[in-house]
């Protein structure tokens, strides 16, 4: 199986034309519980330094349960994951900041 290899929280992007990992310089082959793990702890870790630890079970649980369903139809449009969602709170892009801090 192909493995993107450093599968967690800071490689996953959010944009207007979709959602998911990014960074493929790791990528190997290997079994998917590999990045299953690791994509997962992040999330834990995410959500206690979010204060979220009441959340942990129903973020990792709406995780597993859209990778399994993904498996079963891979067309599948799936909404963006509720701690993307919490997590995207209160962002606001400022394109001029950004623009500075790429030079």
């Amino acid at each position: 199986m192909n493995l993107h290899g450093d599968a967690h929280l800071e490689p996953y992007a959010v944009t207007r034309l979709g959602r998911g990992l990014t960074d493929f310089d790791d990528t190997t082959k290997g079994k998917p519980v590999i990045d299953l793990v690791r994509f997962g702890t992040s999330i834990l870790l995410a959500a206690r330094e979010k204060g979220w630890t009441s959340s942990e079970s129903s973020l990792l649980d709406a995780f597993f349960r859209g990778y399994r369903a993904t498996l079963r139809n891979p067309g599948l449009q799936i909404h963006t994951p509720e701690f993307a969602t919490r997590a995207r709170k209160g962002f606001s892009w400022n394109r001029d900041a950004s623009s500075r801090a790429s030079t």
